[in-house]
C-alpha cells in the first residue's frame, strides 16, 4: 500500500489484484443462486446484517451486484432492496478503490 498526497489529502491505494474477501464472495457465490436481501444472505451466510450490508454496498459501487428490485417486508415501514449479480460486470475485476475505499469514498 502507498499513499500518494493529492493538495490536502492523502489517499491510500492498494494494490491491483487485492482479493475482495470471503463475505463478498461468499455474497456473489449466493447470488448467483437468484437474487436475495441483505437479510436473507445473512442468513444464509450466517453472518451479521451490517457486515453483509456494507460489503452489498461495496460490490455495488463496484458493479459486480445490482438492486433487482425493491419490496416491501412485512413489519417493515420501508422497501428493501433485492439484489441480484450484474450481467455486465459480473466477472470482471473490480477496482481496488472501488471495493475498500473506506468511509471517505462514500457520498
Amino acid at each position: 500500500m502507498r499513499a500518494v498526497r493529492t493538495g490536502e489529502r492523502h489517499i491510500e491505494r492498494r494494490s491491483p489484484g487485492r482479493p475482495i474477501g470471503e463475505v463478498a464472495e461468499s455474497i456473489l457465490e449466493a447470488l448467483r443462486e437468484h437474487p436475495r436481501t441483505v437479510r436473507q444472505l445473512a442468513l444464509k451466510l450466517k453472518c451479521a446484517v451490517p457486515v453483509v450490508d456494507e460489503s452489498c454496498r461495496r460490490l455495488r459501487a463496484a458493479e459486480r451486484i445490482k438492486v433487482a428490485e425493491l419490496v416491501r417486508v412485512e413489519g417493515s415501514n420501508r422497501r428493501v432492496a433485492v439484489y441480484q449479480i450484474a450481467e455486465d460486470g459480473s466477472d470482471a475485476i473490480p477496482a481496488p478503490s472501488l471495493l475498500f475505499g473506506g468511509r471517505h469514498g462514500r457520498r
